[in-house]
C-alpha cells in the first residue's frame, strides 16, 4: 500500500499539482467566520446563532436578541450592544474592548449598567 506524505524539497517535482494547493491552504492567514463589520443589525434576532469568529467590530446591535448565541473569539470591539439580550450567550475569549453594553442582559442574566450590574 502506498502512502502520501507532504511535499518536501526531495519530492516536490514527484508531486501532484492538487496536492501543493491544498498544501498551501493551510498557510493562509485566518479569516474571519463573518464579517458583518461596521453593520446596523439593531433589533436583529441572532438567537441561538453560531457567530463563532464573527467580525462584529462597531457593529450596530442595539436591542438585538443574541440569546444562546455562540459569539466566542469574535470581535466586538466598539460594538454598540445597548439593551442586547446575551442570556446564555458564549462569549469565550470574545474581544469586548470599548463595546457599549448600556442594558444588556448578560449571559448570567444580570443587567449591565455603567460600572455595576443589577439582578
Amino acid at each position: 500500500m502506498k502512502t502520501t506524505e507532504s511535499p518536501t524539497e526531495e519530492n516536490l517535482t514527484s508531486t501532484p499539482v492538487e496536492h501543493l494547493f491544498n498544501s498551501l491552504e493551510n498557510l493562509k492567514p485566518k479569516e474571519y467566520n463573518s464579517n458583518f463589520s461596521k453593520a446596523i443589525l439593531k433589533g436583529v434576532n441572532f438567537s441561538g446563532a453560531n457567530l463563532k469568529g464573527a467580525n462584529l467590530i462597531r457593529t450596530n446591535l442595539a436591542g438585538a436578541n443574541l440569546r444562546g448565541a455562540n459569539l466566542s473569539k469574535s470581535n466586538l470591539c466598539e460594538a454598540d450592544l445597548r439593551g442586547a439580550n446575551l442570556d446564555g450567550a458564549d462569549l469565550t475569549d470574545a474581544d469586548l474592548t470599548n463595546a457599549d453594553l448600556t442594558g444588556a442582559i448578560m449571559p448570567d442574566g444580570t443587567i449591565y449598567q455603567a460600572n455595576k450590574l443589577k439582578k
